[in-house]
């Protein structure tokens, strides 16, 4: 029985939208950072994270507006509040990352070191993972910020398989990073940010019905 070959055009896109993920998520860690640089880092990581979101979020609905300027509206639109939603955050990952090295420096190899060390680890990712999905809720099915938090923390892990396949490639592009900084540094936060609009769409479908076919008509 002869051997059924991929249409070339097929072939050809396949190939496309592997080079369309690769040059979306260069160009979202490279403004990520330039947008963190002109907010000092201190002022600019929360603002710069929420606007590149917004920018994939704008991607998922085949919008391509001037992304420099597109990305600086987002930028002083956002500013305060998402400043606000990233300290917040970022209070309770580093209290997690303290209560993670009071066990490991302070407990000698036993169950109940153990038992605090995983605790603080899944805790660290479950908060990790509300964070990344905080802004993309909050835009994107027009909540308030006190039902986004609600929602990142719950509805998101409805969608268990998706979420699975983020938390697995986090640690896989984590590990990476520790390991050869030098280059996984300049994909990192582009890929999380793509990772995240691929749940938020999976959501969508499930929740209203959304799909390819219906956005295009």
């Amino acid at each position: 029985m002869p051997v059924q070959k991929e249409p070339l055009d097929q072939k050809y896109s396949k190939i496309y939208l592997v080079f369309d993920f690769i040059g979306k998520m260069l160009l979202l860690n490279l403004f990520f950072v330039v947008f963190s640089v002109i907010g000092l880092f201190i002022f600019g990581i929360g603002p710069s994270l929420c606007a590149c979101h917004l920018i994939a979020k704008d991607w998922q609905n085949k919008d391509h507006p001037p992304m420099f300027r597109t990305m600086l509206q987002y930028f002083k639109k956002h500013f305060i509040s998402s400043n606000l939603v990233f300290y917040g955050f970022a209070v309770v990952l580093v209290a997690i990352g303290f209560n993670f090295s009071y066990f490991y420096l302070n407990f000698e190899q036993s169950f109940y070191r153990s038992l605090g060390l995983i605790t603080n680890i899944v805790l660290f990712i479950y908060v990790w993972v509300a964070f990344m999905t905080i802004y993309r809720i909050k835009y994107d099915f027009d909540a308030s910020w006190k039902e986004s938090i609600k929602y990142s923390f719950t509805v998101v892990w409805g969608f268990s398989k998706y979420l699975s396949l983020m938390i697995m490639v986090h640690a896989i592009l984590l590990a990476l990073t520790y390991i050869m900084p030098q280059i996984f540094s300049f994909i990192i936060v582009g890929a999380y940010i793509l990772m995240v609009d691929v749940v938020i769409k999976k959501m969508k479908i499930k929740m209203y019905g959304i799909n390819d076919e219906m956005e295009e008509q």
